[in-house]
């Protein structure tokens, strides 16, 4: 008896050293991430009662694995030995040195320790500035096109249209193993790198060159600012329509959006016929889509008309000037406990000349993104946001 629980004790121990292992590896380097299949993988190993158990999930992870998870020699000499000898633990239970060494000879022998790091370059927590990690809906590796990645883009980048265009899937935290968004960028020199997605929403924003100046990046921001090439919908608005998010309070924009700023814009304009179009109306999207973000207890003008008319200004606007003078507009409106001090001291004189002078959508997008992330100080804004819940609620209970 005592043996027998040392055998199983160890057992387990032998299915979470695999597991361990495993949970290292990004789901961009698997045929199938969905989430639930990797659940279950690590439950039944976790509790696997004999090595040959465990050894069937090791065949399992190999079989997942895409080829650029493995040295070239796997293929071409390792591979098939291996393989039958996996296949034999099932009528002759392997010993725990055996089941190690079979381990031993895929993780170490088989499998390109690099190549996985460069499908998991996932910023460092000083690298990103100090953003977290957005936890990954597992609704969304069934939702997209079957390579379980969707085409996505921030605005703000070099280019005339002002994209930085990547993938989004779902990866493993490599120290959690928690499932979280990653992006994979593509860049200039043809190399793949990928990003957390709160690393890949500040991409093409301007650098704060003043070291006062903060940052007050979010997760809310992350959702907001990357989009969906398909349809031009934020990551936030995909969430709140497939039931992962709630829906936004009431701001300035109107009631609650319930129909999307997108449809809006084009019902006014009518269907973009050409590139250029287009990217106003995704500019004006994105411009709308901030006010959406702000209670009215943010700002100086309360009246719902001034706001309408103001909406009207952007949908009608013929250039990146006309958009980036409503985006001053809507700086001067915004009450000074909401700005960050350090913000207004050095660098809103600056930033609002820039607005009068800018050219480009690249420009009004930096511009916005600086309002966006220095000046805005966003956990005031959502003390605002409480305090106006909180009347509406006294409001409903007195006409009760």
């Amino acid at each position: 008896d005592l043996w027998d629980t040392y055998r199983e004790e160890a057992v387990e121990r032998f299915g979470a050293r695999l597991v361990s292992i495993t949970d290292r590896l990004p789901f961009n380097m698997v045929k199938d991430a969905d989430a639930d299949l990797w659940d279950t993988y690590r439950d039944n190993t976790l509790q696997s009662e004999a090595y040959g158990k465990v050894i069937e999930s090791v065949l399992f992870v190999e079989t997942q694995l895409i080829d650029d998870a493995f040295q070239p020699i796997w293929h071409q000499e390792l591979r098939e030995v291996w393989i039958s000898k996996c296949k034999a633990c099932a009528g002759n239970p392997p010993s725990h040195p055996e089941a190690l060494s079979l381990l031993r000879d895929f993780f170490l022998g088989g499998m390109d320790w690099a190549a996985v790091e460069r499908f998991w370059e996932v910023d460092d927590e000083d690298d990103a500035g100090g953003f977290e990690d957005i936890l990954a809906p597992e609704a969304l590796l069934t939702s997209h096109s079957e390579e379980n990645s969707v085409e996505v883009y921030v605005l703000g980048g070099e280019r005339d249209d002002g994209r930085i265009t990547g993938k989004l899937h779902v990866g493993r935290h490599p120290k959690n193993g928690s499932a979280i968004w990653v992006v994979t960028v593509i860049q200039e020199t043809g190399e793949k790198k990928t990003l957390k997605a709160s690393a890949f929403a500040m991409l093409g924003a301007a650098p704060t060159t003043n070291p006062s100046k903060p940052s007050s990046a979010s997760s809310l921001n992350t959702l907001f600012r990357i989009y969906f090439v398909s349809d031009s919908r934020s990551v936030h608005e995909w969430l709140v329509s497939e039931g992962h998010a709630e829906s936004p309070d009431s701001g300035i924009g109107g009631s609650a959006v319930t129909q999307s700023r997108l449809q809006m814009i084009e019902n006014a304009r009518g269907k973009p016929t050409c590139e250029t179009e287009k990217q106003m109306q995704e500019a004006m999207h994105r411009l709308l889509q901030l006010v959406d973000r702000l209670p009215f207890a943010c700002v100086k003008s309360k009246r719902e008309d001034a706001w309408e008319e103001f909406q009207h200004k952007v949908m009608q606007g013929t250039d990146a000037l006309s958009l980036s003078l409503q985006l001053k507009w809507l700086c001067d409106q915004l009450v000074t406990k909401v700005l960050n001090p350090s913000w207004q001291l050095n660098a809103r004189g600056e930033w609002e000349v820039k607005t009068e002078r800018c050219e480009t959508l690249k420009q009004m997008y930096h511009l916005m993104l600086e309002l966006e992330d220095d000046a805005i100080n966003w956990r005031a804004v959502d003390t605002r946001w409480e305090r106006e819940r909180s009347a509406r609620g006294r409001d409903r209970k007195e006409g009760e």
